[in-house]
């Protein structure tokens, strides 16, 4: 059976999967456990053109996990609202683990997305400590899928992007 050209993901970094990597989203990390099954947690993240970096603490699972296996994949979910449509951006590819003086310059570009002055204060004093290194996600595929592209395939048929547009209940709030 062929796939619907509207359920067809997309492969590479597009505008729209930059943006969304730019906006203040968390997104997931999958590692693999050790059994081959995967751990999967929500992360804060940065995205420098090129890698994301995720803060972390040394002793925690997704750490021991990328010094066991470093194959990753990171899902970020587009904000509706912000973004025009419903959508994710994915990269499959693999983590290193790093420390230090770096680290805490990586991690603060991560938590400045998220933070205010005064939460980065907080922030420092009491997860600083802890968050002690950086999973740096060097992406060698990136894959996206929007409801613009599934738009695209409706309008083809002859619908009316009005009434295509009425199909849809908006994001709760």
């Amino acid at each position: 059976m062929a796939v619907h050209p509207s359920y067809r993901v997309k492969v590479g970094l597009s505008d729209w999967a930059q943006d969304v990597l730019r906006k203040r989203v968390y997104a997931v990390l999958a590692t693999m456990k050790p059994d081959g099954s995967s751990h999967t947690i929500p992360v804060g993240f940065a995205f420098d053109g090129e890698r994301l970096l995720i803060p972390s603490g040394s002793g925690t699972r997704k750490v021991r996990n990328i010094e066991a296996d470093p194959r990753v994949r990171v899902l970020v979910q587009a904000p509706p609202a912000a973004m025009g449509g419903d959508g994710w951006v994915a990269a499959d590819g693999t983590a290193h683990i790093v420390g230090g003086d770096e680290a805490q310059r990586l991690n603060r570009m991560a938590s400045d997305r998220y933070l205010t002055e005064a939460g980065q204060a907080t922030y420092e004093e009491v997860m600083g400590p802890i968050m002690d290194v950086t999973i740096v996600v060097r992406p060698e595929r990136w894959q996206m899928w929007s409801d613009s592209m599934m738009f695209e395939s409706i309008l083809e048929r002859g619908y009316a992007e009005e009434e295509a547009a009425n199909w849809f209940l908006p994001p709760e709030s």
